[in-house]
């Protein structure tokens, strides 16, 4: 297994894809920025997020956002709730 050293050229490429990703989110989620660096910065490691926070916060505008500022579907969107009456969670994708 060969492997490259990245390049100046690279680490240019790089921040300027994360830099358009960004700024097109941010028109979409004002005030998100930390949330954005984070979902960029699994995104760039091949990680999984898990948003987590009160209901109207904006998790799946944020997830949306993302999907569209780099061209995919945001199908991998889903939410899992907890019903208290029925002490488990349930699972739901995001709606558009």
């Amino acid at each position: 297994m060969s492997t490259t050293t990245p390049t100046p050229t690279d680490f240019t490429a790089a921040r300027e894809t994360y830099r358009k990703i960004s700024d097109n989110m941010a028109k979409i989620m004002r005030g998100q920025s930390a949330a954005t660096r984070h979902l960029l910065a699994a995104m760039a490691a091949g990680g999984h997020v898990l948003l987590e926070d009160y209901p109207g916060t904006g998790k799946t505008t944020l997830a949306k956002a993302l999907a569209k500022s780099t061209r995919t579907s945001h199908t991998f969107c889903r939410n899992r709730i907890y019903r208290i009456a029925k002490a488990a969670f349930t699972e739901r994708r995001c709606q558009d």
